[in-house]
C-alpha cells in the first residue's frame, strides 16, 4: 500500500525539481577515496553529489507556492530515533532508508520498519567500495523506488557487517518496501534564501528533506548546543542528514552518528549555514508497503489567532496536517461550523465564550487531533475602559459643544452618556471617540463610556462642566425717551437664560424674558433727565452697561413721523405743539 505525507497534497506546492529518470538498480555510484575513518569519530564523505546542478526555485504560475507558510514546523515526533552508521560511509542510506522511510512508516502505519540502511548501502555502493565509499542520492532513491529496502528484522547482517553482501532472499523481500516517488530540490551550494524557502515549503507539506552539507571540524565534534552557524572552515567531506523541521532561526536535523553527538543525535542548523553551505536537498513523497495503511490522525500545528475576546466571535485559521476530509471541529467539546480549505488549512469562527483556554480538536476518518499548547484557544476578557481626558473640558449652557474623549480600551464601545443621558458619538479608535454634547444646565456632569469591558468610572478627568454665559446686550430698540413717560423697550443680545434682574440707571425694572436672546420691558416714567445705563444680570454674570437717555421736553427730542403737514398738531409725551 502506498503511504503518503498527510501534511499537504502534492498539488499544494509545485516544486521546480528535476525528477531523475529511473536508473538501473545495478548502476553503482562512483567510489570516493577513503578518508582515513579511523582518525575521526564518525565516517564522513559519504555524500556524492549529482553532477547535474539544480537551482532551488518554484515553478512560475504556481499560486499555491506563495501561500503564507507556518512560522515553525516540527515532524520529529514521527521520525525514528537517531541511529549510528559507525565507520561506514552510509549516511545517504541511513538518511533515506532508515530515517525518512521510517518516518512515513511511523506516521502512516506502514509495515516493516525499521528498514535496513546497510542493505540499501550495499545495494548501491560501488564494487569493492565498502566501507568507505559514498553514495549518490539520485541513484539511491531510484533504486529504493524500483527495488526497495529490506527490513532490519529480516536483514541478518545488521548495521555493520558490510563484509557479507545482501542475499537473494533479502533482495526479494526488499521489493515490498519501496520509496513511492521522490524529487531533487536543489544541488550545489550558495543557493541563498531560495533553498530556505524550498526547504520550508517541503517540510510544511509534511515531507522531510534529505539534506547534504559539508562537515567542518566543529560539526564533527558537536555536542549540546542551541544553534550551529559555522560558515567557514575546511570541509572534511560531504554528509547527508534528515531535516524534520524549522523555525525562524534554522532547521532541525537528525543525524546518523548516534545519540552522543549533538543534542541526543539532533542538531539545529542556522538558515545562514543552510543558505550558504548546503549542497543538496531531496524530498521523498511517501513509501509503499504491503500493510494496509492506517489513515493518519489529523495534526493541528497552530491557530491564527490563538486568542480572542470573550464577548464576540473570532475568525480563526486552523493550520496543520491531515485535515482533509474533516468531519467535525470542536472547541472545548462544543462543535463549530468550519470550511475546509486544504489538507493543511481549515477556517472557522469561534463563538463567544467565558474567559479561559479551550482546546480545539479536529476529527477526520483517521482520528481526532490532540490538544496541546498549539491547539488551545484562549478567550480573553476585555479590559475595563477608562477616560483620561475630555477636550474641551467645559462649555456654555446655551450651546452644543464638540468634544474629543480620550482614554484606553474603547474598542467595541456601545454607549456614551452625559449626565446619565445617552448622546450620539463617533468611534475614532481604541483610545478616542468624538461627540457633540447637548445644552445643559450649569454644573459638572459625568461623561461615561460603555464597552464590553464595563463602564468608565467617574472622576475629574471624565467630567464636563457647563457654564452659563455672561449676558451680552447687543441692542436696545429705543435708546431715548421723554421724561414722565412710560416707554416700552426690547433688549436683544445673548445669555439671557435665567436672567434674574434688569436695572435702568441702577433701578430694578420689571421685565419679561422672551428667549435667551430677547428681553422686553416698559421703562417707568422718570422725572430727571440724563443717562440711565441698562444692565442685565443672569447666572453667567452681569452684562456690560448700555446707555439709555431720558430727555426733557424741548431739548432735542426728535421723533420721526409721516403724513403730517406744517399745520398738523402733534404731541410729545403729552406736550402739544
Amino acid at each position: 500500500m502506498r503511504l503518503k505525507p498527510r501534511a499537504l497534497t502534492r498539488g499544494w506546492l509545485a516544486l521546480a525539481t528535476a525528477v531523475v529518470a529511473a536508473l538501473p538498480a545495478a548502476t553503482p555510484a562512483v567510489a570516493a577515496a577513503p578518508s582515513t575513518p579511523a582518525a575521526l569519530p564518525h565516517a564522513v564523505g559519504g555524500y556524492l553529489p549529482s553532477p547535474v546542478l539544480t537551482s532551488a526555485k518554484t515553478k512560475l504560475g504556481d499560486a499555491s507556492a506563495f501561500e503564507v507558510l507556518p512560522d515553525a514546523v516540527d515532524l520529529r515526533q514521527y521520525a525514528p530515533p537517531a541511529g549510528d552508521q559507525g565507520q561506514i560511509g552510509s549516511c545517504v542510506a541511513w538518511t533515506i532508508g532508515y530515517s525518512i522511510m521510517g518516518y512515513y512508516a511511523n506516521r502512516s502505519g506502514g509495515s516493516g520498519a525499521p528498514y535496513a540502511p546497510l542493505f540499501l548501502y550495499m545495494r548501491n555502493v560501488a564494487a569493492n567500495g565498502a566501507p568507505n565509499a559514498g553514495l549518490n542520492p539520485d541513484a539511491v532513491l531510484t533504486n529504493a523506488q524500483a527495488a526497495g529496502v529490506d527490513t532490519q528484522d529480516h536483514y541478518w547482517q545488521g548495521t555493520t557487517n558490510w563484509q557479507s553482501p545482501p542475499t537473494q532472499d533479502e533482495i526479494d523481500n526488499a521489493r515490498d518496501y519501496r520509496v513511492d516517488g521522490w524529487s531533487r530540490l536543489f544541488v550545489g551550494g550558495n543557493q541563498g534564501t531560495a533553498a530556505q524557502t524550498l526547504i520550508q515549503r517541503t517540510l510544511a507539506s509534511g515531507r522531510p528533506v534529505a539534506l547534504a552539507i559539508p562537515v567542518y571540524q566543529d560539526f564533527m565534534y558537536l555536542r549540546g548546543h542551541s544553534l550551529y552557524d559555522t560558515l567557514t572552515g575546511s570541509s572534511l567531506g560531504g554528509h547527508m542528514i534528515a531535516a524534520y523541521g524549522y523555525d525562524g532561526q534554522g532547521v532541525y536535523i537528525r543525524n546518523s552518528w548516534g545519540t552522543r553527538w549533538g543534542n541526543a543525535g539532533d542538531a539545529k542548523l542556522s538558515w545562514a549555514f543552510i543558505n550558504k553551505a548546503a549542497t543538496g536537498g531531496y524530498a521523498v513523497d511517501g513509501i509503499a508497503t504491503p500493510a494496509a495503511p492506517a489513515t493518519a490522525a489529523p495534526d493541528v500545528t497552530g491557530l491564527e489567532p490563538s486568542s480572542g475576546p470573550t464577548y464576540k466571535a473570532t475568525p480563526v485559521v486552523v493550520r496543520g496536517a491531515g485535515l482533509a476530509g474533516a468531519t467535525k471541529v470542536t472547541i472545548g467539546g462544543t462543535g463549530v461550523a468550519f470550511t475546509e480549505v486544504s489538507d493543511t488549512e481549515l477556517r472557522l469562527s469561534l463563538p463567544a465564550r467565558p474567559a479561559g483556554g479551550l482546546g480545539l480538536q479536529v476529527t477526520t476518518p483517521g482520528g481526532v487531533s490532540t490538544i496541546d499548547a498549539a491547539t488551545t484557544f484562549t478567550y480573553v476578557a476585555p479590559p475595563a475602559p477608562a477616560i483620561t481626558s475630555i477636550k474641551p473640558s467645559g462649555g456654555f449652557t446655551n450651546a452644543r459643544t464638540a468634544v474629543v474623549v480620550t482614554g484606553v480600551n474603547f474598542t467595541d464601545s456601545t454607549k456614551l452618556t452625559v449626565g446619565g443621558v445617552s448622546v450620539a458619538y463617533t468611534k475614532v479608535s481604541a483610545t478616542q471617540v468624538k461627540a457633540t454634547l447637548p445644552v445643559h444646565a450649569a454644573g459638572a456632569v459625568d461623561v461615561r463610556l460603555t464597552t464590553p469591558g464595563g463602564v468608565t468610572a467617574p472622576g475629574a478627568y471624565a467630567r464636563f462642566t457647563y457654564r452659563a454665559p455672561v449676558p451680552v446686550i447687543s441692542k436696545l430698540s429705543v435708546t431715548k425717551a421723554a421724561l414722565r413717560t412710560a416707554t416700552p423697550v426690547r433688549i436683544t443680545g445673548s445669555g439671557f437664560t435665567g436672567a434674574s434682574r434688569v436695572t435702568v440707571g441702577g433701578v430694578v425694572t420689571a421685565f419679561t424674558r422672551v428667549s435667551d436672546t430677547e428681553i422686553r420691558m416698559t421703562l417707568p416714567a422718570r422725572t430727571r433727565a440724563g443717562q440711565a445705563p441698562v444692565v442685565v444680570t443672569a447666572p453667567g454674570g452681569r452684562s456690560a452697561a448700555v446707555a439709555f437717555t431720558f430727555v426733557a421736553a424741548g431739548t432735542g427730542l426728535q421723533r420721526r413721523a409721516s403724513g403730517v403737514s406744517d399745520s398738523t398738531r402733534v404731541s410729545f409725551a403729552g406736550l402739544r405743539t
